[in-house]
């Protein structure tokens, strides 16, 4: 079977960013790491390598997203280099996608504890993972996790910096909210120097005495210039005739 919309649906995973994870199991404790997705196989799965520490030690995850055509279900496999396990949930999307739910079964030792998760894919930049976990008949939040994209400086991340004059954020300019902001403050401060410009209306202080002069008595005094080069020759030679 060829791969489908909800193929192209896991492929906005793709790509490089940041995970700011907190777990829950015993107290909130944030961390932040690294996710790089990757689509394989004729875009059939999203493959997902994941970085960070663990109780001050390097921590490694592999993630393999999919989307069975047959069943008609998404199926999420994780692994990690802190066991010889695997953790396997199915799940189903919302009718815009945008919204997935899994569930699943997690072995810890001789227990097996049910699962389910929420993946929300906020915008293009941002998206945020939750679980959730049962013990003793009790659900529990487990951890939550937000994705911020990595654009770099010439990204989507820094589009914001370039319409403000400003950078994106971030390393490598950051998609998400928190990474805009330095872009949207560059922007504030450019429109504030264009609008200040079009206050003035157009004036501008001459080289030679530092004074404001009024376009409209250039071009009456100028006359005609012809075109191009003429123009400015008789813009020039109005100037010199203001003063």
């Amino acid at each position: 079977m060829t791969p489908g919309a909800p193929h192209k649906d896991l492929a906005r995973m793709e790509g490089k960013w940041t995970a700011t994870i907190t777990m829950y199991m015993e107290g909130a404790q944030t961390t932040e790491g690294t996710y790089e997705g990757e689509m394989v196989l004729g875009g059939r799965y999203l493959l997902g390598r994941y970085k960070n520490t663990y109780m001050g030690q390097p921590y490694e995850g592999l993630s393999l997203d999919g989307y069975d055509n047959g069943k008609q279900q998404y199926f999420s496999m994780w692994l990690d280099s802190l066991g010889t396990g695997y953790y396997l949930a199915h799940g189903t999307a919302s009718a815009d996608g945008k919204v997935v739910n899994h569930q699943g079964t997690m072995t810890m030792g001789p227990m097996e504890i049910p699962s389910r998760s929420e993946t929300v894919y906020v915008d293009k930049d941002t998206v945020k993972f939750t679980m959730w976990q049962s013990m003793g008949g009790q659900e529990s939040k487990a951890m939550e996790a937000v994705w911020c994209a990595r654009r770099g400086a010439g990204g989507r991340g820094g589009g914001l910096g370039r319409a403000g004059g400003g950078g994106g954020g971030g390393e490598e300019g950051s998609g998400c909210a928190a990474g805009g902001a330095a872009g949207r403050a560059g922007g504030g401060r450019r429109g504030a120097v264009i609008r200040r410009g079009r206050r003035e209306g157009g004036r501008r202080a001459c080289s030679r005495c530092r004074r404001r002069c009024r376009p409209g008595r250039r071009r009456r005094r100028g006359g005609d210039g012809g075109g191009g080069g003429g123009g400015f020759q008789a813009e020039s030679a109005s100037r010199r005739r203001v003063h």
